[in-house]
């Protein structure tokens, strides 16, 4: 009989992805028997917890807002919850994260995830949840302290990451947040564990290889890491899958919007539902997630209620996100890794509007697998609707998804993690 564990979680909050595919695992692995204890910002600690997950809430920097992105203005602020759920434990000789000094206006400007006051916070609440849980094992998804602090502790650690975003935004964000954890004095030998003992990547290496990995970073990983490990996707299992029928009196063609949990594509969302104002044989279910308020948007989805055979359904969150995904005839999405992951293995054709550079590198997977269409933000005025009709009547397109879905929607990542996080790795 294999051991029972005690495996800490800790995801990083902007959007839901992390912590919705961290979730997925930690479930797998409670169901095991393992004892599981979850961390993440009080904004998401719903998502673990209706996992049936146990849910301590830490720090984290407020989402960008939808009106910050559309101005382009991100806000640095943290969040009144995530100082409630400030551990004030001293780390390496650090300050407490309450007496941390105001950076000076003449500091150079960095990333929000490398401010000093952020990562100090970041590191001292890691040591607080290590110390009075006393995991066997870490998993950190994106969230960039966490191995350093696991290396300071003596813990074993394993990363989730995504190999395109080695690429965007780690290519950018790693330089600035070494050196403040440099400015902290944090030892080499614990700062050259930024990635932990391993690296999880939630995909095939088929779409997500590592040669896109940078080699500065690739040369750090192999200096540290002990392995990279591909497990594929880490998405929710759903044993009865809402109908049509259960969300619309009428049943017409679903369509599925959503542009992630970020606030980021507000300005997408809303041109691509003014597109659409004209109206369209289709019924709508438009996620907005949890940083952009449903009311924003609601005059236009109105719009195209009233002028086109159709009903909609808006969500700010849902739990039901992969259901819809999975009964949707087309969905237009951000080109999100998680989102795409379930449209993919849910046989569900695409329409991709990338708002950056790992989107459209997801977007162009999508291409080249035949399962979808890309349109750039510029052109969501003109193209989405036309666009929208002809992947409804694409019966090739469809027949592509069903193959594709036959092919990888058979894995299960979240198996493929426990059995990996049950093998004797961590413990030589």
């Amino acid at each position: 009989m294999k051991r029972s564990l005690r495996i800490l979680f800790v995801a990083y909050y902007h959007g839901l992805g992390h912590v919705v595919r961290s979730a997925v695992a930690a479930q797998e692995l409670q169901r095991r028997g393992h004892t599981v204890l979850f961390a993440c910002s009080a904004r998401a600690a719903h998502v673990p917890e209706s996992y049936g997950l146990t849910c301590e809430e830490i720090f984290e920097l407020d989402p960008v807002q939808a009106v910050e992105a559309t101005n382009s203005a991100p806000s640095a602020a943290p969040s009144a919850a995530g100082s409630a759920a400030a551990v004030a434990m001293p780390l390496g000789g650090l300050a407490p994260p309450d007496q941390a000094p105001v950076e000076p206006a003449t500091a150079k400007k960095r990333s929000r995830v490398a401010e000093v006051s952020y990562v100090k916070r970041c590191l001292s609440d890691e040591a607080g949840l290590i110390e009075r849980f006393r995991p066997d094992v870490v998993v950190s998804d994106f969230r960039n302290t966490t191995g350093v602090s696991c290396a300071i502790a003596g813990v074993p650690s394993v990363s989730l990451y995504n190999a395109r975003f080695f690429e965007h935004p780690m290519a950018d964000i790693l330089p600035d947040v070494l050196d403040t954890l440099s400015e902290l004095h944090i030892p080499e030998q614990a700062r050259a564990k930024f990635f932990g003992d391993v690296i999880v990547i939630p995909d095939f290496s088929l779409f997500d290889p590592m040669a896109v990995i940078p080699k500065p970073i690739m040369d750090m990983i192999v200096a540290s890491a002990r392995e990279i490990r591909y497990v594929g996707p880490l998405v929710k299992s759903v044993v009865k899958p809402a109908t049509k029928r259960d969300l619309f009196s009428v049943d017409r063609p679903l369509l599925l919007i959503t542009f992630g949990g970020t606030a980021m594509s507000y300005a997408h969302l809303q041109a691509a539902l003014l597109a659409l104002s004209g109206g369209i044989e289709a019924n709508l279910v438009i996620i907005t997630g949890p940083n952009i308020l449903p009311e924003t948007i609601s005059p236009l989805v109105d719009g195209i209620v009233k002028h086109g055979n159709a009903e909609a359904k808006v969500f700010g969150f849902t739990e039901q996100a992969f259901e819809f995904m999975q009964m949707a005839d087309v969905a237009i999405i951000h080109g999100g890794h998680g989102t795409m992951m379930e449209a993919i293995v849910s046989g569900t054709p695409l329409i991709v509007v990338p708002a950056q550079k790992e989107q459209s590198d997801n977007a162009r997977r999508v291409v080249d697998l035949g399962v979808g269409r890309i349109i750039a933000p510029d052109e969501i005025q003109g193209l989405l609707g036309p666009t929208v009709v002809d992947m409804l009547q694409d019966q090739t397109m469809r027949g592509r998804c069903s193959n594709v879905a036959a092919t990888f929607g058979h894995t299960s990542g979240a198996r493929a993690f426990a059995d990996f996080m049950e093998g004797t790795w961590w413990r030589s």
